[in-house]
């Protein structure tokens, strides 16, 4: 389609081409305190809403324990069973001490204490925008910012899944990163390191980023200064990321289960069919529409890394190095879930989307459209991750 200046059509009526550079200007426009705030947790009222006529309309709250929440549930009730052990504790854990003391359904207590995290996360991203922090922790723009916000799998922080806590003691730690209180900052790796094997992504990173020099932070220490950080934040994300693997070493001899327990779903794990899974090469993949879908979206991802990277070394790293770890599963089809809480490549995405009036509003539809839809398949217990 052959467009005018500022990406409208030049078959748009002047009052059309007004309307869609009052949005663009909108959603190029900086995030504040209020607005994020505001925007998150009307966006977790807007989700719950939706849960509450999921249940009166098919009269049970079933849908709470679909797809991996029936997994955390099994665990929260009845501890590690193989192949439970694929999923790591600290979620269910939580999940298992309120419900002694909370009388209601497991996968609803899960759903309630996620959102709750979800809603602990929001303010802190509300608090970092209200401090004027420049980083790949905050987007420069609206659109930024919501692209996160319904991002495809979004749903997933109000339900009874691992992806609010783990959003949570992942921004935690970048906070604390930037910050440059080592020790806390190693504590909610660690912490994250048993919610999800992101965590130990997480703690690469940022050990990695200490040993670069933490952007200058050891100008005037020298190299004791540097080595006395990095011990300062390992020995706490060491020892609380080891918790689960030795607990699996102590009672099953095998420190690596929850890795080894993926054949569960998976049998095949090796280099060749890591290498295949993106050109969907796999004997169990396919080239549906939906599969094709999450393929798209997952190259789309990695247009925002380098972006992420120059913001922000660790949060570049532990972007580049998740995405990394998807295909691992031999296939694609999780994405959206697993790309959730990427928050820093999907603000660098939306900040750039943004710079077109037509670009903004069609990823803002494309988001809006795309997240109901998925929120919907979780409901009816359709593939939603």
């Amino acid at each position: 389609m052959v467009t005018a200046e500022g990406g409208a059509p030049r078959s748009m009526s002047p009052g059309g081409k007004q309307a869609l550079r009052g949005w663009g200007d909108w959603l190029r426009g900086p995030v504040t305190f209020r607005f994020v705030l505001v925007s998150g947790l009307a966006l977790v009222a807007a989700r719950w809403l939706g849960w509450l006529a999921a249940w009166l309309a098919s009269g049970s709250a079933a849908f709470f324990d679909n797809w991996d929440s029936s997994w955390y549930t099994g665990i929260a009730e009845h501890g590690y069973r193989y192949p439970a052990q694929a999923y790591f504790p600290l979620h269910p854990l939580l999940v298992h001490l309120v419900r002694r003391v909370v009388a209601a359904p497991t996968p609803l207590i899960g759903a309630l204490l996620a959102t709750i995290a979800y809603a602990g996360a929001l303010c802190l991203f509300a608090r970092l925008t209200d401090r004027g922090c420049r980083s790949a922790l905050v987007p420069a723009t609206r659109l930024g910012w919501l692209f996160f916000l319904i991002g495809p799998a979004s749903y997933i922080f109000c339900t009874h899944h691992t992806e609010s806590l783990f959003l949570l003691l992942l921004l935690a730690a970048m906070v604390l990163l930037l910050d440059r209180r080592w020790f806390l900052a190693g504590l909610a790796a660690g912490l994250a390191g048993m919610t999800k094997n992101n965590g130990g992504v997480l703690a690469v990173s940022a050990a990695l980023y200490i040993a670069a020099g933490a952007g200058g932070a050891f100008a005037d220490a020298g190299w004791r200064g540097r080595v006395n950080a990095l011990a300062t934040f390992a020995v706490p994300a060491a020892l609380l990321g080891l918790a689960y693997p030795a607990y699996l070493w102590l009672c099953h001899g095998d420190p690596l289960l929850f890795a080894h327990a993926q054949t569960h779903w998976r049998p095949s794990h090796s280099p060749a069919s890591y290498l295949k899974t993106f050109v969907l090469a796999n004997p169990w993949q396919n080239m549906r529409p939906g599969t094709l879908l999450h393929h798209a979206y997952y190259f789309f991802l990695w247009f925002g890394v380098a972006a992420v990277f120059r913001r922000f070394l660790p949060a570049g790293l532990f972007v580049g190095l998740s995405l990394l770890l998807m295909p691992m599963q031999g296939e694609l089809i999780s994405v959206f879930r697993y790309s959730s809480f990427l928050f820093p490549v999907l603000f660098a995405l939306g900040d750039r989307l943004s710079r077109g009036n037509l670009t903004a509003a069609a990823a803002l539809m494309f988001c809006a459209t795309l997240t109901c839809v998925v929120q919907f398949a979780y409901v009816i217990n359709r593939w939603a991750y």
